[in-house]
C-alpha cells in the first residue's frame, strides 16, 4: 500500500515542515487501520518497509505497536535529521575535494542553522553555507530564507527527533539494510545504533546488513558520489535477495 503525501497529488492536506515525520506518521497508522478492515488481509501480518526518510517516520509508528507485524529499515538514519544532513554536508564535501576541518566547520554551521532562535542568528549560519557552491548548486541545501517567512524551529521540530528511543521500544521483527558507501547517512552510526537500540528493546528477531560498494538508493556505486546514483533505478540483487529470503523465513516462522 502506498499514497500521495499529504498537500501533494491528489492527496488532501497540507505540507507540514515542521512536524512532517509526525504527520506522516499518523498517515500511516490511518493506513495500518484501513489494512485491517480488508477481508484479503490477515491483520496480523501488516508490516512496514521504508528508505532514508521512513527512518524516522516508521520508528514512530511501530514502537510499542502490535500493529506492526515487522519493519524493513532501508538507508535510514540512527540520529536526527540536523545531525545526519550535517553528516551529509561533510562526506560530500570532503568528496569534493575540501578538508576534514573545512567540512566539518560547515556541517556545524547547518546544525546551527536549524536551531537558531533569532532571524539574525540564523543569517550569522546561513549566509556561509549558501555561499559555499557545492552546498548551493548541487546539495541544494543553501537556500535563505526572507525575514517574512523564518520561523524559529520549536523543541518538537522533525527533523529534531532521535529515532533511538523509538527503535527501543520495537518487539517486532527487524531487517535493516546500509550501503558501505551511502554519503547521506553515517552508517557506522546508524548500525550501532540500530544493534544498541534493539538490543535494550529485548528484541531476539532483528538483523542488520551493510552491502559493500552500494549507495544510498541500493544501487551500485564505486565512490558514493550523488552522480554515480542520482537516479538508478537498478538495485543490486543481493538486496532484493536479502529482502525475500529474510519475508519467506519470517513467514516459516
Amino acid at each position: 500500500m502506498s499514497w500521495d503525501k499529504p498537500g501533494t497529488g491528489e492527496s488532501r492536506g497540507e505540507y507540514d515542515r515542521v512536524h512532517l515525520f509526525q504527520q506522516r506518521a499518523q498517515v500511516v497508522r490511518e493506513g495500518i487501520r484501513l489494512l485491517k478492515k480488508r477481508g484479503d488481509i490477515d491483520p496480523n501480518s501488516i508490516g512496514l518497509w521504508g528508505i532514508s526518510q521512513a527512518g524516522w517516520v516508521m520508528p514512530l509508528v511501530a514502537a510499542g505497536s502490535e500493529d506492526v507485524s515487522f519493519m524493513i529499515a532501508v538507508s535510514c538514519a540512527g540520529e536526527s535529521g540536523v545531525r545526519q544532513g550535517a553528516y551529509l554536508i561533510r562526506r560530500n564535501l570532503i568528496l569534493e575535494g575540501l578538508s576534514e576541518e573545512e567540512a566539518e566547520r560547515y556541517g556545524e554551521l547547518y546544525i546551527k542553522r536549524n536551531k537558531a532562535e533569532t532571524y539574525e542568528e540564523y543569517l550569522e549560519y546561513a549566509r556561509p553555507l549558501n555561499e559555499q557552491q557545492h552546498i548551493r548548486d548541487s546539495l541544494k541545501w543553501g537556500k535563505i530564507e526572507p525575514p517574512e517567512v523564518f520561523v524559529a524551529n520549536p523543541p518538537d521540530f522533525c527533523q529534531l527527533i532521535d529515532p533511538a528511543p523509538y527503535l527501543e521500544k520495537i518487539s517486532c521483527p527487524v531487517l535493516a539494510m546500509w550501503g558501505d558507501k551511502d554519503t547521506s547517512i553515517d552508517v557506522v552510526q546508524a548500525v550501532e545504533a540500530y544493534r544498541s537500540a534493539l538490543t535494550k528493546a529485548g528484541n531476539n528477531n532483528f538483523r542488520i546488513v551493510v552491502f559493500p560498494d552500494t549507495a544510498h538508493n541500493m544501487s551500485r556505486t564505486l565512490t558514493g558520489r550523488p552522480e554515480e546514483w542520482r537516479g538508478k533505478r537498478e538495485k543490486i540483487p543481493e538486496y532484493l535477495d536479502a529482502m525475500e529470503k529474510w519475508l519467506m523465513k519470517l513467514r516459516k516462522i
